[in-house]
């Protein structure tokens, strides 16, 4: 079961900047400093002036800070939805570095808690592993996960170890900088060997358990 829904108190939070924090962007430092906010959070506190640079109101999210700028944050209430447990599982390790963990998730493997899964999925394990590692640099709601795959779905996840490459990948999905490729089993045999699915995959309206397009929208490749 997911951990009981609570509320943070508002309070205002003052940050020094520091010889290694300089001239990174306003958005980015306070990701680092404030890791218990979304992207987005912390981007509406920017946008409501609620982030203000030695007493003045910064709302250019892409503002330099500066050695000994003082960054006063009023912080709005947080809801706190669950934590995500550790919990041991085989994670199939292709790559690690300081920053990020690529995994290859099998089938059958939920990635993030929700609804009957909250103790049995990739995330659980991610935490579980950089807790043993003694890296575990997030809070209790967050395990570092940049993108998803569905449960049936096998392949790659990247999985980032700090709050600065978490923003960092989460930016060039977002961007569209990533590259994706996928391979799918196809029932029966195809009228052309080369073909485009040219229309976004959505869920089918008659089984909600399955995706597909919406009509005939082919086209050679």
């Amino acid at each position: 079961m997911p951990h009981a829904t609570k509320t943070t108190d508002t309070e205002v939070k003052e940050l020094v900047v520091g010889e290694s924090d300089q001239l990174r962007r306003l958005d980015i430092y306070l990701a680092l400093k404030l890791p218990h906010f979304s992207r987005s959070q912390i981007k509406q506190m920017i946008n409501n002036d609620q982030v203000l640079v030695n007493s003045e109101i910064e709302f250019h999210p892409q503002y330099k800070v500066k050695l000994d700028d003082v960054i006063t944050i009023t912080l709005p209430e947080r809801q706190v939805e669950h934590e995500i447990r550790p919990s041991r599982i085989n994670l199939d390790i292709i790559f690690e570095s300081e920053s990020v963990l690529i995994i290859n998730k099998p089938s059958g493997l939920v990635v993030h808690p929700g609804s009957s899964h909250w103790k049995d999925t990739l995330a659980n394990g991610v935490k579980y592993y950089l807790q043993k590692k003694g890296e575990d640099l997030f809070d209790a709601e967050r395990a570092g996960l940049v993108h998803r795959l569905d449960k049936p779905t096998s392949g790659v996840i990247i999985i980032a170890k700090n709050p600065e490459a978490l923003w960092q990948l989460s930016r060039q999905f977002a961007q569209r900088q990533v590259e994706k490729y996928y391979i799918a089993v196809v029932k029966g045999v195809p009228r052309r060997k080369m073909f485009t699915v040219a229309v976004a995959i959505g869920r089918d309206r008659s089984n909600r358990q399955k995706f597909s397009s919406r009509g005939n929208h082919l086209r050679p490749a």
